[in-house]
């Protein structure tokens, strides 16, 4: 589905300055893909992800996602909980440092609410036409 959670500089909270994270992900059996967008407050640093930045699992209960932050490349290991009709994100750590120092914006802790937009439901339909591969997937010699 498609997720997002809204927040404002409460200095300054003009609607079309708030900062946002979206999560579009797709499931299919254990397999979760997706991407994401996350913008700050005053909309001064930006983070739009892949089609396929966000990869992982899911057990039943969490899903267990890898994201990768476009600004460095830095990948961080996340948690993605359903719970009643919010999403519940919490980062659990860096996997592996960016090639740069552009510092990652991706929210440490968030509560995400289904967004049906069109805006987000043609995003969440560009995720479902992107193949869901791994990395080590598309790397492996044809048989």
């Amino acid at each position: 589905g498609a997720w997002q959670a809204t927040w404002c500089d409460q200095a300054n909270p003009t609607p079309d300055k708030c900062g946002r994270f979206d999560l579009y992900l797709t499931q299919e059996g254990d397999r979760i893909c997706g991407g994401h967008y996350v913008a700050t407050p005053g909309l001064s640093r930006i983070d739009e992800g892949e089609y396929d930045s966000v990869k992982g699992t899911y057990d039943g209960g969490t899903a267990t996602v890898v994201i990768t932050n476009s600004r460095n490349g830095s990948t961080h290991l996340a948690t993605a909980r359903l719970e009643g009709n919010r999403l519940r994100w919490k980062m659990i750590g860096m996997l592996s440092e960016g090639t740069t120092d552009e510092p990652a914006i991706i929210p440490l802790a968030q509560t995400l609410v289904r967004d049906e937009s069109s805006e987000a439901l043609e995003m969440l339909g560009r995720v479902r036409e992107a193949p869901c591969r791994w990395p080590d997937e598309t790397k492996r010699p044809a048989d």
